[in-house]
Order: C-alpha cells, then sequence, then structure tokens
C-alpha cells in the first residue's frame, strides 16, 4: 500500500512539471507589428536614393512598438539579413540575423523602421546558401517586444526561433497572409 502511495504521489508531481496544453503557433503577418492603424514600410526605389542620403539610411529606432504582443509564439514569412555566424560550423550557418518584410532590407535599400524588423536568435542556425536573400524564411518561435541596436540598424523585437525553413517564392506570394496580413 505505502509502496502504491509513494508511485501515486511521485506521478502527481510529474504531472505537474508537464504542460498540460502547449502555446498554440499563430500566423503572424507584418501588418500586426504596428501599434494603431500605421502603414506597412515599403522599400524605396533604388533610383530614389540619394548618394549622400546618410539620414536616409539611418534607422534609429524612434518608432512605438506593441508590448501586448511580447511572448506570443508566431510563424512568420520574411527575408533574412546576417548578422552573426555560428561559432565552430565549418559551413557558414546564420544563427543571428535580421528578419524584414522585403528582400534587401538593411543591405540594398534603406532598413525598415524598427516596429518592421525582428532580430532572430536561432541556435541551431540557418545554412547560409546563395539565396539566402532572395527567397523568403518561414520562422516559428517567441516573440520579444524589446528594440535592439546591432552595427547597421535598430529592431523593434527580437524572436527566439525554433524552427526555420526556406519557402520558395511562389509559395510565398499565395501566403501573403503571413506576409502582409492579407486575405
Amino acid at each position: 500500500m505505502r509502496r502504491r502511495t509513494l508511485l501515486l504521489a511521485g506521478s502527481a508531481l510529474t504531472l505537474g512539471t508537464i504542460p498540460l496544453f502547449a502555446q498554440e503557433v499563430r500566423d503572424f503577418g507584418w501588418i500586426e507589428l504596428l501599434p494603431g492603424d500605421g502603414t506597412v514600410a515599403r522599400p524605396v526605389p533604388l533610383e530614389e536614393h540619394d548618394e549622400g542620403g546618410d539620414a536616409l539610411l539611418r534607422n534609429d529606432g524612434d518608432v512605438e512598438i506593441r508590448s501586448d504582443i511580447d511572448g506570443l509564439k508566431v510563424r512568420m514569412v520574411g527575408y533574412v539579413t546576417p548578422v552573426g555566424f555560428k561559432p565552430g560550423s565549418r559551413m557558414m550557418v546564420v544563427d543571428t540575423f535580421l528578419l524584414a518584410p522585403f528582400t534587401g532590407a538593411c543591405v540594398h535599400v534603406p532598413p525598415p523602421p524598427a516596429n518592421q524588423l525582428l532580430l532572430c536568435h536561432f541556435a541551431e542556425g540557418i545554412q547560409l546558401a546563395t539565396r539566402l536573400s532572395l527567397d523568403p524564411v518561414m520562422l516559428v518561435g517567441t516573440l520579444k517586444a524589446e528594440k535592439a541596436s546591432v552595427d547597421i540598424t535598430v529592431a523593434g523585437y527580437q524572436l527566439e526561433v525554433e524552427s526555420a525553413e526556406y519557402v520558395s517564392y511562389e509559395r510565398s506570394s499565395s501566403m501573403d497572409r503571413f506576409v502582409w496580413g492579407t486575405n
């Protein structure tokens, strides 16, 4: 009887440490990062860039972010700009990167506002490929509503990435609800 009681008590303690439900992953569009009814950042066409336009190239992070989405588990599609590489990896594996709503952000065009950039941390990393900034990447992870500075810009949010996969341009085009928050 005593053995049975201890077994039941041990089982109850173990059950207490297992979450009864996992947080549901929410499909999240870029527009949902904006507070209020703001508009999504669009890239400035290359022909409109001014050679001396340093102010245009800066993003000082002086924009509002949504603190109410802190801690949400989300699925987002965007484009990667490498920031850091996984130490000791034989191949170039990106483990810290910016996720932006359009390709070339922060590299070929001015960075979007801070509330349209995510600084992503991915322990596993993403294999650097020639397609890295051209093909969109779908990430699943937990959002953190906290600004972070990197060399070239300020990100309004951070994302602890749990999984990542490249998605084809065709697939991402049919997923506008992920990218732009539309149906």
